[in-house]
């Protein structure tokens, strides 16, 4: 970041920042509003599997990271309908320590105490599937994603709204990419062919990726509004 006339460090303005403060009770007011508008929570039956697919980049607290009340809040309203919840993602894949992350901004323990399962997508921490090369045109195969993701009765995608040095904006498209296994991720082609980074880059290798989930009947349902509230 560059502010007042030299470089400011993410570390150094989130240690600067004012904690963000909520009424008691007004955040979780905020989501049930949020998912009211957004016409409910995806049904599921008992027994069956949800995917909440967070944003843990960085082991930094909400805003920068899906906020630990959001993930909460959903996997207990699944869990208490006898549906099983899994919670994962992947940092930057030259960040080995997505399960440090989760714990770091609070995600884990989120989830752990709404009664979810909390995965880091990293190598052999979880199964793996390949996703069909014809369908992903722009990256080198294989392209593999966890298998928890087919398995899934839905998927939903607790995204963060914050800037992105590639796409100039994190939403649900990036997201997503936190599902590739870290070696696909790092050869796709897109990712290497494309340099340098610009912004006509654009969203071109998330959209795909998302439009091969859909394809392959794994994505039903996007709730990514819900990390705004």
């Amino acid at each position: 970041m560059v502010g007042m006339g030299k470089n400011v460090s993410r570390r150094a303005v989130l240690q600067a920042a004012p904690a963000v403060a909520f009424r008691p009770g007004s955040h979780e007011a905020a989501i049930q509003r949020a998912v009211e508008r957004a016409g409910g929570l995806p049904v599921v039956p008992a027994g069956g599997l949800v995917v909440l697919k967070v944003n843990s980049n960085s082991g930094d607290p909400a805003p920068y990271s899906s906020s630990p009340t959001l993930v909460s809040w959903v996997a207990r309203a699944y869990v208490k309908q006898g549906v099983r919840v899994l919670v994962g993602d992947r940092s930057f894949w030259g960040d080995t320590d997505t399960a440090g992350n989760l714990e770091r901004n609070g995600i884990a323990p989120a989830a752990r105490s709404a009664g979810a399962k909390c995965a880091a997508f990293e190598h052999d921490t979880v199964t793996w599937k390949e996703l069909p090369a014809e369908a992903l045109p722009s990256w080198v195969a294989p392209i593999r994603v966890p298998s928890a993701v087919f398995e899934a009765n839905a998927v939903i995608n607790l995204a963060c709204a914050k800037t992105h040095f590639i796409t100039g904006v994190t939403l649900g498209l990036k997201n997503a990419l936190g599902f590739v296994h870290a070696l696909s991720a790092l050869f796709c082609g897109a990712l290497i062919g494309l340099a340098p980074w610009v912004g006509a880059f654009g969203l071109s290798w998330a959209a795909a990726l998302v439009a091969a989930l859909l394809a392959a009947g794994v994505v039903q349902r996007s709730l990514a509004a819900l990390a705004l509230a």
